[in-house]
Formats: structure tokens, sequence, C-alpha cells
């Protein structure tokens, strides 16, 4: 997921460190990523944020998550229900109306529970120098989702 963040948002080396992956704001642009994943059918179908859909469709390619841009969109749309589904239930204690008095305090948000747990990839050296991913994003994510490929 980590190679996925960084090439979505251009992160690199001379990005600010508080942004990479042992920055301290990492787990916001986790839940910035989750909730781009999130809304991505709803934006391809309303024809908004093409270039930004386009880009996401792109980099699924280049990680090889997925064979072309056409597969890169069903794994995204798969991705977004299953982490709206996970962000409901994470969720449902601010959305239950039975014991509802009105009013609702937010005690604590934490972004790494708006994304699927997913366990981390085992690297290998590879390609250009990057790390081809042993253990496919494509199936760690829709394993962690309840998906079977």
């Amino acid at each position: 997921m980590e190679s996925l963040v960084d090439l979505l948002y251009n992160l690199d080396g001379s990005s600010p460190p508080m942004l990479l992956s042992k920055g301290a704001l990492r787990p916001a642009v986790r839940a910035a990523l989750a909730s781009q994943i999130m809304y991505y059918e709803e934006r391809t179908l309303n024809d908004e944020m093409d270039l930004v859909c386009a880009k996401m469709r792109a980099v699924l390619t280049e990680l090889r998550v997925a064979r072309n841009p056409v597969d890169a969109s069903g794994i995204l749309v798969r991705w977004g229900k299953c982490i709206a589904s996970q962000f409901k239930s994470d969720n449902l204690h601010l959305s239950s109306r039975a014991a509802d008095t009105g009013s609702v305090q937010v005690v604590r948000s934490d972004a790494r529970y708006m994304i699927c747990r997913v366990p981390p990839p085992r690297v290998t050296p590879g390609w250009h120098g990057r790390a081809v991913q042993t253990a496919s994003i494509k199936t760690r994510v829709e394993s962690a989702c309840g998906f079977s490929t």
C-alpha cells in the first residue's frame, strides 16, 4: 500500500518527511487515499475528477495490481465498497439512532482504521530499482476485505 500512496501522491525523498512512510502525517495520507478510493465509483459515474481517477487507474496498472486501466477501475470499485463497508461498521455508533440523545461527541479519530487491515508485503529487489511486491496488493487487499479473486 505504501507504494500506491507514494506513486499516487508523487511522494519521494524530496517530499516533506512528515508525509513519508515513517512520518507523523502518514496516517492522514492513508486516510486521504482511503477516501479517494471509497468515492472512486461515484466520481467516475458523475464524470468528476477525471484526471485524478485516470491517475489512480494508471498507478494500479504500473504497480501490476491490474493488467490494464479497465481492470484497475473494477478493482478500485471493489476496494471502495470494501472500505465504505468497513467505515460504516467502524462508525456505527455515530449513525445508530436507537439510543440517540441528539448529540455526538467524537473522542478519537484514528485514520488507520479507515482502511482495510492488510498485512505488509514481502519485497524483493526488482525492476528499475523499485521493489517488486511478491504478494500483490490486489490479492492482499481483496483477501483482507473478504473478496475472492
